[in-house]
């Protein structure tokens, strides 16, 4: 927070104490989260805020002062083909590496295992259908591994002015956790610069992905979608949507 301090008439050293005239102030915050659930799937999720508020009293004299609030999520994932056809064909790099076994473990195992003499052989259908199973995923592998990854994103963003609030907002509003300032507007403002209350609104969708073809042909693929909505006190509402 930016204070002006030239101005003794707002020093005050009982409590709340106020050390000069809030001129400015600014609050962000961003979090993170990358789970890694699989290794053919890739994941990002991401939350930003930012809250700026401008109350220099020479500026706005009849309001609390303007105040920006911008909001951000966007996710994103991504299919690694290659990965995923190991992964359905039963590779061995996609598995868990097996423990190595101790002697100790392996007299153990000796002990407790009963005479192969003793056991019944079970019957192969159900491992001839796992087999037919098996052979069916193994055949798609060299398909996988000609796709490039298949990426998705999308993100929606959440821009705020609103020069003519009457007090400060509530902390959840500065803190980007909801989109209501939770106080009044100023009916009767005398600002000195012309600035009005609007709200935009973009959401964004984009897909990619390729795919490598014979005689070394490749191609890629690209998919976009767009859509802007503005909102003000002194015109309509304005969709804006591109592909």
């Amino acid at each position: 927070m930016k204070r002006d301090i030239g101005d003794s008439a707002y020093f005050r050293w009982t409590h709340p104490v106020v050390i000069g005239s809030p001129l400015s102030k600014t609050i962000s915050q961003n979090v993170r989260y990358n789970p890694q659930l699989v290794t053919w799937l890739s994941q990002n999720y991401e939350v930003r805020g930012e809250y700026k508020e401008d109350t220099d009293p020479a500026r706005y004299r009849d309001s609390f002062g303007n105040v920006n609030l911008n909001r951000s999520f966007r996710a994103s994932w991504g299919i690694k083909w290659k990965q995923l056809g190991s992964f359905l064909g039963g590779s061995p790099s996609t598995s868990m590496p097996a423990r190595r076994s101790s002697p100790r473990d392996r007299e153990r195992r000796s002990e407790t295992e009963p005479d192969s003499s003793e056991t019944e052989t079970p019957s192969s259908g159900g491992a001839d259908e796992q087999g037919a199973i098996a052979k069916a995923l193994a055949a798609t592998k060299p398909l996988f591994d000609n796709l490039d990854d298949l990426s998705l994103d999308w993100q929606f963003d959440d821009r705020r002015q609103q020069p003519n609030l009457a007090e400060r907002p509530s902390l959840f509003y500065q803190l980007a956790l909801t989109d209501d300032p939770g106080v009044g507007r100023a009916l009767d403002t005398t600002m000195t610069t012309s600035q009005i209350e609007s709200k935009t609104l973009t959401e964004k969708r984009t897909v990619r992905t390729g795919a490598k073809l014979p005689f070394k042909m490749t191609t890629q693929l690209r998919y976009n979608y767009v859509k802007n909505v503005t909102i003000s006190t002194n015109n309509t509402k304005q969709i804006h949507t591109t592909f």
